[in-house]
């Protein structure tokens, strides 16, 4: 029989799979929360990190782990930004690190992957691994470079520079997908993950339009997914809002997995793109995993994979990461169901 990576693997590539294969967004808080730990704590101990993430994830019966807790924060420290960690939450990134061309230049200069919290996220992988014994599909989580450029510019300031500084956006855009690219190929390559969860929360239709998207968000993304691509591993793309205009967009990526936001209908999503990629999403992380019942929690996934997983080419996940205080009932409710579902409600 399969095991859980290969159910996953399936579902990718978009074949018939034995069941529904599960993840969950466990990428910060959840697991260090119920470990009774905090993420400053964790950090340069990779091996008590790995345990503490592969542990949630087995025990809550995922088939997809994602690991790279506090890993953009971490990059921006590296690069010389300040930081604060919090006990409970992922860290806050204090300052913006890029004011000007000269901050860029100097920036440019740096190698991320020497620092000691960069280093800590490449051994993590590689315990994950040790633990794993490939049983699990293992993903690095982290940022694609719209959103980490908000992130070293600071969001409003690139709003505006869409307008204004188009050149200079541009630059911070082609740095933020070097930083991007280093992240995902040194966490496949020496931290011996599976593949990328690639996030980029700032491309969403909430925040930029369809023809910024095209213009400042695509070509970046796509450098991204092509660059794990030439690794021969999958990469997963997970956008947060409403990005139902710009779905046909997204699909040409090349993305292997389109992970969408309880704002998109699933069943859309299906006609427009799912012929061509696996879908995940999208049961609502906050109405639904973190205060609704176990009854509320079945009837929702049940309503979710009637829309997204027939035929095929589907992962069941939240619409977005769970909070510390979801439930661990919820969250084995969430799981189960996914695991039982036989198209019949």
């Amino acid at each position: 029989m399969a095991n859980p990576k290969e159910i996953v693997e399936k579902a990718l590539q978009k074949e018939a799979t034995p069941y529904i294969p599960v993840g969950l967004f466990l990428g910060g808080s959840w697991p260090v929360i119920k470990a009774g730990m905090s993420l400053e704590a964790l950090i340069g101990n990779a091996s008590k990190t790995a345990e503490v993430f592969y542990e949630a994830n087995k025990r809550l019966g995922a088939d997809l782990i994602m690991i790279g807790a506090g890993a953009t924060a971490l990059i921006i420290k590296a690069l010389g930004g300040e930081v604060r960690f919090n006990s409970k939450g992922a860290p806050e990134i204090m300052n913006h690190i890029i004011q000007d061309e000269a901050d860029l230049d100097r920036l440019k200069t740096v190698d991320v992957t020497k620092d000691p919290g960069f280093k800590w996220l490449i051994e993590t992988g590689k315990n994950i691994s040790l633990y794993n014994q490939d049983e699990r599909m293992v993903l690095a989580s982290g940022r694609a470079p719209f959103t980490l450029a908000a992130q070293m510019y600071g969001l409003e300031k690139t709003m505006k520079a869409l307008y204004r500084k188009k050149e200079f956006i541009h630059r911070v855009l082609e740095f933020a997908t070097e930083i991007s690219i280093a992240y995902f190929k040194a966490m496949i390559e020496e931290g011996l993950v599976h593949g990328a969860f690639i996030a980029d929360p700032t491309a969403s239709g909430d925040v930029v339009s369809v023809k910024h998207f095209e213009e400042f968000v695509l070509p970046y993304q796509t450098k991204v997914v092509m660059a794990v691509k030439s690794l021969k591993k999958p990469s997963v793309l997970h956008i947060c809002g409403d990005i139902s205009d710009r779905l046909h967009l997204v699909a040409k990526t090349g993305i292997d997995c389109l992970s969408i936001d309880t704002k998109v209908d699933l069943a859309k999503a299906k006609e427009k793109i799912g012929k061509n990629i696996c879908l995940a999403g999208n049961v609502c992380p906050v109405d639904i995993l973190q205060f609704g019942s176990r009854n509320k929690v079945r009837e929702s996934t049940l309503a979710c994979m009637e829309k997204g997983a027939a035929e095929g080419g589907f992962i069941l996940l939240p619409g977005c990461d769970l909070a510390g205080d979801v439930s661990e009932e919820n969250i084995r409710a969430f799981v189960e169901t996914g695991h039982q579902w036989n198209g019949l409600s």
